[in-house]
């Protein structure tokens, strides 16, 4: 009973953040730079969003409440995967599987640190916290849109050295 409260709260937070975004024809990029704003306006489901907070703590199987909760997102993550490559604004000489594994990580911890952030469960957000939340969140885009090295060699030069 628990993991399938899970995967319905995953299941129904999901799919009002999408709805609310319009992902059908998003990229990956397109979508991080909406996510803030529908964060916003979710305020109704904070309930749904401290129990998923909460997994994370849960002694459940851990594995199996993971599996659901990640299912729930990798339709719409493949979704956007294709949506990107398709308008040539991610690489397409890269595993899809790898792909939605970097996606995964970068979305999870992305909303884990936006939510965090923007409710902090405890006090209103103010002026000057939502500034900053904004400009911290623009800088996340760029560091997901650029990458984080500085490009001094390429990486195919490397792989033919330790050949």
């Amino acid at each position: 009973m628990f993991i399938y409260c899970a995967e319905w709260s995953a299941k129904v937070l999901i799919e009002k953040l999408y709805a609310h975004i319009g992902i059908e024809d998003l990229g990956v990029f397109e979508y991080f730079e909406k996510y803030l704003a529908s964060v916003k306006t979710m305020k109704d489901d904070y309930e749904l969003i401290l129990f998923l907070k909460g997994l994370e703590k849960e002694t459940a199987p851990q594995g199996r409440v993971k599996e659901g909760v990640y299912g729930t997102g990798m339709g719409y993550g493949n979704m956007l995967i294709q949506n990107s490559k398709r308008k040539g604004t991610i690489r397409t000489d890269i595993d899809d599987d790898l792909l939605m594994e970097y996606f995964i990580s970068i979305s999870e911890r992305f909303g884990q640190r936006c939510i965090a952030k923007y409710w902090d469960f405890v006090s209103d957000l103010t002026p000057e916290r939502e500034l900053s939340l904004n400009r911290e969140m623009a800088q996340m885009i760029d560091l997901i849109k650029k990458g984080w090295g500085v490009s001094m060699f390429s990486f195919s030069a490397l792989l033919h050295m330790s050949s």
